[in-house]
């Protein structure tokens, strides 16, 4: 089940930088998103 939610995470990690390397802030975007998988990354490893 964790397996299946961090492929769910990282394609919607991929869809989203996709949509944000068109943003003119995409650094700092990137950032924050990175931010909230790691976030992401600790509940799943909480399960």
């Amino acid at each position: 089940m964790s397996l299946d939610l961090k492929e769910k995470g990282e394609r919607r990690f991929e869809e989203i930088r996709e949509k944000l390397e068109e943003a003119p802030l995409v650094k700092k975007a990137l950032m924050e998103v990175e931010k909230e998988l790691d976030v992401m990354d600790e509940k799943i490893k909480e399960l």
